[in-house]
């Protein structure tokens, strides 16, 4: 998610596979009766069948980028790649290739149709291309694919896991927590604010290191319940750091008040969220053993 434009990528390729695989599945439902229903189905089969093969590759590459370059299309993914080509890609224009194609207007079905293949220099090749067949096919070859891919995250992630599995969240906020909020709250009505200077500086330590620790676990992404819960502490600390060292000219005595409560919910907020972390690192690891 910090490369946003891979991460764009990604969701985009997500969003081909689930859409082209919609369409792809609602084929059986249509009632084809012109020829011209029968040229769009055929033309939406073989081009959703295309781009789906071009959104699995994507994915992959980005999910396992060190066999990106190495990424192959199957023999079948071929095949079915050579069909949407000669029907309906490039059939009067096979980029240089002495060859041209057409649709058997007469043979369109549900089921498929024949494509001819033209030759300036030997017979005409018939073939009957079965669209039901080249569906199930490219379905068996891409959960290959997506199998490979869902593997490689399942392992990269008990690796990551395993690495932080001993390092808890929980640690960076210390048992005295709740005592240093009421040193805070004590400087707001007391005279003494040096004290509350102290606790909100232990405060703001914590929540360093839990934002070090979260980025190093890839976890501080824009977006993510726990960077968000940091980043809504950052104004009421510096208000009420401002406040204990008299150079506010915002905040009196119940002002700060407030601000410590607010400080306080949001500290419980943030030790909830390293216990789910803390519990969901520890028990995906345990399930994987």
């Amino acid at each position: 998610m910090k490369d946003r434009a891979a991460y764009s990528a990604l969701c985009s390729a997500l969003d081909v596979i689930g859409d082209t695989e919609l369409a792809l599945d609602s084929c059986r439902l249509l009632d084809l009766k012109s020829a011209g229903e029968k040229y769009l189905y055929v033309y939406g089969v073989l081009q959703a069948l295309y781009l789906q093969q071009d959104a699995v590759a994507e994915l992959f590459k980005i999910i396992i980028p060190q066999k990106s370059k190495t990424y192959k299309r199957s023999e079948t993914i071929e095949i079915v790649r050579e069909s949407r080509n000669a029907a309906v890609g490039h059939p009067a224009n096979r980029r240089g290739e002495a060859k041209s194609h057409s649709i058997a207007r007469i043979t369109l079905s549900k089921e498929g149709f024949q494509l001819a293949t033209y030759y300036p220099d030997r017979d005409s090749r018939f073939e009957r291309i079965n669209l039901p067949h080249l569906i199930a096919s490219q379905q068996a070859e891409h959960i290959k694919v997506l199998s490979e891919v869902l593997e490689y995250l399942e392992k990269d992630e008990m690796m990551h896991r395993a690495k932080f599995k001993n390092d808890l969240l929980a640690n960076c906020f210390h048992s005295s927590m709740g005592y240093m909020i009421s040193k805070m709250y004590e400087a707001t009505w007391s005279h003494d604010k040096n004290l509350g200077l102290a606790s909100l500086q232990s405060i703001e330590l914590s929540l360093e290191k839990f934002k070090t620790k979260l980025e190093e676990r890839n976890e501080y992404y824009e977006g993510s319940g726990s960077r968000h819960a940091v980043e809504d502490l950052n104004y009421p600390i510096n208000e009420f750091s401002k406040y204990l060292n008299d150079t506010s000219d915002k905040l009196n005595d119940k002002d700060a008040y407030i601000f410590v409560s607010y400080i306080e919910k949001k500290i419980k907020e943030i030790r909830e969220i390293c216990e789910k972390i803390d519990n969901e690192y520890a028990l995906k690891i345990k399930n994987s053993l």
